[in-house]
């Protein structure tokens, strides 16, 4: 850790130490940017701080940045549909519903996410987004959507999802204004 933070770990004895075996010097440090591959000429954005909320239903996932009462009945509404509409195409298709839905009801999850754990931690939220990911199995889900001030913080670091992210318009805006409902609605619709 040290070495990490650029403090000489060890050095030479003097002639004062000269009962004591001289230490071999340690192999030079690889920073982090020399040990990755090189996978994009791509600059890769600087986040200081990520930090977002999660609703999930059984086949879909939504991160947004406000929290209040409002937002989340929306959300889950839009949760609510993505899983009915999949269940009706399954239905349609000739498979069963399932998913999770035996009782008839929505099973949502939610959860925070934030990044860094510690004010002292650096680099990038690469790996504890992965893990999240991986926790999450954001895989198996048939649909990923996020809202759009966050889309610029998250889609460097979820590339590798399968499937792309899904821009929500600013979820306020659609509480107060019928056009943008629709429109959310519409997209919905677009992307299932």
């Amino acid at each position: 850790m040290l070495r990490a933070m650029g403090v000489q770990v060890w050095h030479a004895r003097g002639a004062a130490d000269a009962g004591v075996p001289e230490q071999p010097a340690p192999a030079p440090v690889r920073s982090a940017a020399q040990a990755a591959p090189q996978q994009s000429t791509q600059p890769v954005p600087q986040v200081q701080q990520l930090t977002f909320a999660w609703l999930r239903s059984s086949r879909a996932l939504i991160m947004y940045s406000s929290g209040d009462a409002a937002v989340q009945r929306l959300l889950k509404d839009l949760l609510s549909y993505i899983d009915w509409r999949a269940v009706a195409q399954q239905l349609q298709s000739g498979g069963g519903g399932g998913g999770g839905e035996e009782s008839g009801r929505l099973r949502l999850q939610q959860g925070e996410f934030r990044w860094p754990q510690l004010h002292a931690s650096g680099g990038t939220p690469a790996r504890a987004l992965a893990a999240w990911a991986d926790k999450q199995q954001l895989q198996q889900l048939s649909w990923i959507g996020a809202g759009e001030d966050l889309m610029p913080q998250l889609a460097p670091w979820l590339t590798e999802l399968g499937r792309p992210l899904v821009s929500l318009a600013d979820l306020n805006l659609v509480l107060r204004d019928a056009t943008a409902k629709k429109a959310l609605w519409q997209q919905l619709n677009n992307n299932m």
